[in-house]
C-alpha cells in the first residue's frame, strides 16, 4: 500500500467514531481501500525468550513500550509551540483552556496579567496578534513551561502500548533485528482475525519529517494522537510495518500481554537452536500450526520457508 493509499485509510480509521456526516464518503473510500489494498496476513517476529514462548503456547499478543523500542525517535511527539500559540489564538478553544486552568495560570504569570490576556483574547484580530506574540515570548522565555510540556509528552507515551507486525516473513533484517539473528521465530496471523479480537490496525507512514501534533491540540482532536505514533522515518520502511495500540499501560508495567488469535502458521528461523526447534515443533503439533524453518537459498540473497511435517 502507498503512502496515499495509508494516509487515506488512517483517516477513515479515525473518523470510524464521528457520527453520520460528510464522514460517511470518507467511511466509504476506506472500506474500498481496506478491502482491495489489506495485507491477507502478518507477521509477528520474536526472539526465543520465555514470554515469546509462554505467548505461543496460550494464544496471546504482546504490547510493547515505545521507550524500549531501538528507533529513538519511535512514537516522538512533536509539539510546535509557535504553530499551536497562534492557532489557539485565533479559535474559542484557547477561552476554554485559559478557564479551565485559570487558578494554575494566575499563579505563573499573575492575576493583572491574565485579565490582560483574557481581554486581548476577546478583542480585535490585532490584539489576537499581540497575545499571540506575549505568550510565544513567555514560553520561549520560561523554563518551567518548557520542562512542563516534556513531561506531559512524556506522560502521554508512557500509557501506550504498541503491538508492532509487518507485511512480510521473510526480510533478512527483520530475522536479524527481530528474530535474534535467525534463532528465533516469526508467526503469522490472518489480518482479520488479529482486527477483530484488538482492535484496528494502523499502516505506519514513512516520512522525512517528524509529524507535528499541533493541529490536533488545536482542534482538540485526542483521537489524532495517532498519527505521531504510526509516523517513521523514511529509512525504516523496508519493515512494512502495521501497529495497534493500547492507551492503559500502568508506569510498572513492561509489557502487555492480551489475548489474541491463534497463529495460522509458524516459521522458524535459519538459525535456530536444537532445544527451541524441538519445543516450538511439539507445540505446533498440539495446536494444529502449520509450521516452517525458513532456509537459505544457495544462489541468492533470500530466505525460503521450507514446511516441517509433524
Amino acid at each position: 500500500m502507498d503512502s496515499n493509499l495509508k494516509e487515506e485509510y488512517i483517516k477513515g480509521i479515525l473518523a470510524l467514531d464521528v457520527e453520520k456526516t460528510e464522514e460517511d464518503k470518507l467511511r466509504f473510500k476506506t472500506e474500498v481501500i481496506y478491502k482491495k489494498y489489506k495485507p491477507k496476513e502478518l507477521f509477528k517476529y520474536y526472539s526465543c525468550v520465555d514470554y515469546a514462548i509462554e505467548a505461543l503456547k496460550n494464544d496471546t499478543i504482546c504490547f510493547s513500550r515505545p521507550k524500549d523500542f531501538n528507533d529513538p525517535y519511535d512514537c516522538a511527539i512533536s509539539i510546535g509551540v509557535k504553530e499551536t500559540i497562534e492557532m489557539l489564538a485565533g479559535s474559542s478553544r484557547l477561552k476554554e483552556i485559559a478557564n479551565e486552568n485559570q487558578k494554575k495560570i494566575i499563579d505563573l504569570v499573575g492575576e493583572e496579567e491574565f485579565n490582560r490576556g483574557m481581554n486581548l483574547l476577546l478583542g480585535t484580530k490585532d490584539d489576537k496578534v499581540e497575545l499571540f506574540e506575549s505568550l510565544l515570548e513567555y514560553v520561549s522565555k520560561n523554563k518551567e513551561t518548557n520542562i512542563e510540556i516534556k513531561k506531559k509528552k512524556q506522560e502521554l507515551i508512557d500509557k501506550i502500548g504498541v503491538l508492532c507486525v509487518g507485511e512480510r516473513k521473510d526480510k533478512i533484517l527483520m530475522w536479524s533485528y527481530y528474530g535474534c539473528n535467525h534463532t528465533g521465530f516469526c508467526v503469522e496471523y490472518d489480518f482479520g482475525e488479529l482486527e477483530k479480537e484488538n482492535g484496528p490496525i494502523f499502516p505506519v507512514l514513512y516520512k522525512n519529517d517528524l509529524e507535528n501534533i499541533n493541529k490536533f491540540i488545536a482542534d482538540d482532536k485526542t483521537q489524532g494522537i495517532i498519527v505521531p505514533l504510526i509516523t517513521k522515518c523514511n529509512e525504516w520502511e523496508y519493515e512494512q510495518e502495521w501497529r495497534m495500540f493500547i492507551n492503559d499501560m500502568d508506569p510498572c508495567e513492561t509489557r502487555r500481554i492480551v489475548v489474541g488469535p491463534t497463529p495460522k502458521k509458524l516459521y522458524m528461523g535459519c538459525k535456530i537452536s536444537t532445544k527451541y526447534e524441538d519445543e516450538i515443533r511439539e507445540i505446533c503439533k498440539n495446536k494444529g500450526i502449520e509450521l516452517y524453518k525458513m532456509k537459505m537459498k544457495e544462489d541468492a540473497f533470500e530466505l525460503i520457508p521450507e514446511l516441517i511435517n509433524m
